[in-house]
């Protein structure tokens, strides 16, 4: 039962993955997240790194 969980999980993971990799263009939209991020969620992101 775990087993099919971590499938199930690395299958959607991978399909965002995808699914993401389709809206970036360049190395700007992913350092400003195509300014759709609010200032706190780019300020957190930022402190996170």
């Amino acid at each position: 039962m775990l087993l099919w969980f971590v499938i199930l999980y690395w299958v959607i993971s991978v399909a965002i993955g995808l699914w993401a990799a389709t809206r970036v263009h360049n190395t700007k939209d992913i350092a400003v997240a195509g300014r759709h991020l609010p200032i706190y969620i780019a300020t957190a992101t930022a402190f996170a790194t």
